[in-house]
């Protein structure tokens, strides 16, 4: 499999960092994808401190398991919006696509609604 991650060649890092998996016990917002986290479900919690404050990002599996895939560094709450700018830069060279084998369904799944909402936008720029 060819390297198709996306380097956003980050200068500044968090003082610190934690991470960690919980179990949802209520509903939660994935800060990627805006969808909810249900009661049940696994997801990222991650506590940082970036330039003097500390800030919490949530992340559902499948932004997570895109995410890692997709990006050797990210900035939180950013993959679809930095996915689509490389999806509008290689269209239609879109050679980072590659990495889908491997993810799971629920990933594939929400990158395929994503990218067919950014085809509809090529097509409707082309008309």
């Amino acid at each position: 499999m060819s390297n198709c991650k996306i380097d956003l060649q980050l200068d500044d890092y968090a003082t610190f960092c934690r991470d960690c998996h919980p179990i949802a016990r209520k509903v939660h917002t994935c800060g990627e994808c805006m969808d909810k986290i249900q009661p049940g479900d696994k997801y990222e919690y991650v506590v940082m401190l970036y330039e003097g404050d500390f800030t919490t990002h949530k992340t559902c599996s499948a932004c997570q398991e895109i995410r890692d895939r997709f990006f050797d560094q990210y900035y939180m709450e950013m993959i679809w919006e930095t996915l689509k700018d490389e999806f509008d830069e290689r269209f239609p060279h879109i050679g980072w696509i590659c990495r889908i084998e491997g993810l799971s369904e629920q990933a594939i799944e929400k990158l395929s609604v994503k990218l067919s909402g950014w085809l509809e936008d090529k097509a409707e720029w082309w008309d």
